[in-house]
């Protein structure tokens, strides 16, 4: 027993996405991705752009291209970008996600937020569409693994 509910019964299980859940996109590679377009983003800002990002995936179009086209011009925007600088950064931040290590800054407060999860007494998953080294990063940054270990067992 979980002792959670939701939508009036008692929540069994959660499933958890990696990216923007536990990982979020590394400082350093989207500011110099923004600064090879001609803008200077302000760090401080960077994780609420990519909430910004989420929230304008309201229509999946067929594809990834538009799906990551609205995110990234949401991301831009939500930094104050000029509208002439915007094409640009768009295809800065397009090329700068499509390569590694990008999804590399643990979510603050995230590992937390998990071992209350887990003290609930909830069943634990965590589902991505990552490159398949997801696994390991995991296991070896103290989130969780799969059976016992230093983070939270799923």
């Amino acid at each position: 027993m979980s002792g959670l509910t939701a939508f009036g019964g008692e929540v069994e299980a959660v499933f958890l996405d990696v990216g923007g859940v536990f990982h979020l996109p590394s400082h350093a590679l989207v500011t110099a991705a923004l600064r090879r377009a001609g803008f200077e983003a302000d760090p401080d800002l960077l994780d609420r752009a990519h909430y910004a990002g989420v929230a304008a995936l309201t229509v999946w179009p067929v594809g990834d291209d538009g799906i990551w086209t609205a995110y990234e011009r949401a991301y831009v925007e939500s930094l104050g970008a000029p509208a002439g600088s915007v094409p640009s950064a768009i295809a800065e931040l397009d090329a700068t996600f499509r390569g590694p290590g990008v999804w590399s800054r643990q979510a603050p407060g995230s590992l937390d937020a998990l071992r209350r999860l887990q003290d609930s007494g909830v069943i634990l998953a965590i589902v991505s569409n990552s490159d398949g080294t997801l696994e390991g990063r995991l296991r070896d940054e103290g989130i969780c693994q799969v059976g016992a270990g230093r983070g939270v067992p799923m």
